[in-house]
């Protein structure tokens, strides 16, 4: 993938040139940034393992995000800009190093706004020997481009499914597109139902979407850890 001229990674497509430097609303422009990489301890168990033990999932936090939630958690890395300028080469060292930690599986936490560089340090890790299952943690605000782009690199979608009533894009003005009240996820789904003139969304819908980039199920028994699934929180 090249860096957009035009972005439209995410489905509010603002069209910002990051090539030259421009900011897209999702705070992300010409240089990768990212907040904290470790081994994450508190991850959904069936990811990061026992939490009384050394290793965890190996965790990427990147900085900005596309759907700046007013409530987040992480507001200082998905709003505020919170994190250190890397390289493409840096972020595949970064994958191999917690890969040598002991990670369970490469968890990358808000990673859409930087696909460019995070497919480039994956072929990069991998040519080198990166073996980790990928787990792709998004707040579930994709396109069908984007994920189309993630296949081959993503083995576990963990996704959020935040908002099942229409309305709620509406209070909550931090997820309000001009012009689409629609919820999150409903620019993929609606392009993935099999009946268009539906505009429901519904998990079986989105496990269309993505559990056809992941495949079935499988789960590693020696530590009762998922490394390929589709799982919404």
């Amino acid at each position: 993938m090249q860096l957009p001229e035009h972005c439209t990674l995410c489905p509010r497509r603002c069209g910002a040139n990051r090539a030259a430097g421009r900011t897209g609303y999702c705070g992300a422009g010409d240089t990768l940034l990212a907040a904290r990489a470790a081994l994450h301890h508190w991850e959904e168990p069936c990811l990061s393992g026992d939490p009384n033990a050394a290793t965890g999932s190996g965790t990427v936090f990147f900085t900005g995000c596309t759907l700046q939630c007013c409530y987040c958690q992480n507001y200082k890395i998905s709003q505020q800009g919170l994190g250190k300028p890397l390289t493409a080469e840096r972020l595949a060292e970064i994958f191999m190093e917690l890969q040598q930690k002991g990670a369970k599986n490469l968890n990358l936490v808000t990673a859409t706004q930087w696909l460019p560089w995070v497919t480039q340090a994956l072929d990069a890790a991998r040519r080198n020997g990166l073996t980790l299952p990928v787990a792709y943690n998004t707040g579930g605000y994709e396109t069908v481009e984007t994920v189309k782009a993630l296949a081959g690199y993503v083995d576990i979608w963990l996704a959020d499914y935040k908002y099942a009533d229409p309305e709620f894009p509406i209070v909550i003005r931090s997820l309000y597109v001009e012009d689409d009240c629609g919820i999150v996820l409903e620019n993929v789904v609606k392009e993935h139902t099999e009946n268009e003139e539906s505009t429901k969304i519904g998990l079986s819908n989105i496990k269309k979407m993505m559990g056809k980039m992941c495949g079935e199920c499988r789960i590693e028994e020696r530590n009762n850890l998922f490394i390929m699934t589709l799982l919404f929180k």
